[in-house]
């Protein structure tokens, strides 16, 4: 917290009572509270007691079947999105209203879930939180318009490159996302579609041997491109040689 009296940040304490690890953090957009994904399944939606000068945790005990390594907010700050390495995006009720002073339903509960097949490596919800788009392991983006039920298809974007560990609504009709590759890549939505624009890229693309795309993503994972050199230097093409871990918007 910031001490004006001081002139200084000062650091207070945060109980949250894990077993386990805290793997992801995010704040809430109204800045009351902050959610803490955790290797013991769960997530802690924290909030500030003055009485003790401590921010508690109160637990959302999901169905998750491995840890939480992603969490993101609803822009109403009442329902947030989880992923999870069993291939699970969730959302679950977190208003305030339900939280405090005691928990009510539906506070804790589920309001969505999504199975993914393989590892969730991101989460994220639209400005407006209309669109949930979570990241699988699998090199697509997946998107899950909630205005239309949370029964609602989820369309599936695929990328021919490396998968994505992280994304970022531009607006409710772009999308930016980053992993492996080292260049963030655009998305679109034009007549209710979600489709890849091309990689956020003002470099000249180098010519390259071609090979399949097996050896060539392969050959990128070892830290080799599919010329023999490097993984892609951040002069030839703008991407960087190493994986882009996170990025906001």
């Amino acid at each position: 917290d910031y001490d004006a009296a001081a002139g200084a940040w000062q650091p207070t304490i945060v109980e949250l009572a894990a077993p386990r690890a805290a793997l992801c953090f995010e704040w809430a957009p109204n800045a009351e509270r902050f959610a803490v994904g955790l290797a013991s399944r769960d997530v802690a939606i924290c909030y500030y007691r003055p009485e003790v000068r401590c921010w508690v945790a109160m637990k959302v005990y999901g169905k998750a079947k491995a840890s939480v390594v992603s969490v993101a907010w609803h822009a109403t700050s009442s329902f947030l999105a989880t992923g999870s390495p069993d291939g699970r995006c969730m959302v679950y009720d977190v208003s305030q209203d339900n939280m405090l002073p005691q928990t009510r339903k539906p506070w804790g509960e589920p309001q969505v879930a999504e199975q993914s097949g393989c590892w969730v490596n991101a989460v994220a919800f639209s400005p407006t939180g209309r669109f949930l788009a979570f990241l699988p392991h699998d090199s697509t983006i997946r998107v899950k318009d909630l205005s239309r039920g949370h029964l609602a298809a989820v369309e599936v974007v695929r990328w021919r490159g490396l998968p994505f560990l992280r994304g970022a609504f531009l607006s409710d009709a772009a999308f930016v996302a980053c992993g492996f590759d080292g260049c963030p890549v655009l998305l679109r939505s034009v007549g209710g579609r979600w489709s890849v624009i091309g990689r956020v890229d003002a470099g000249p693309q180098p010519q390259r041997a071609p090979r399949n795309d097996f050896d060539t993503n392969r050959s990128r994972f070892e830290g080799t491109d599919a010329a023999g050199g490097g993984s892609g230097a951040a002069g030839d093409s703008g991407a960087t040689p190493n994986p882009i871990t996170t990025c906001a918007a």
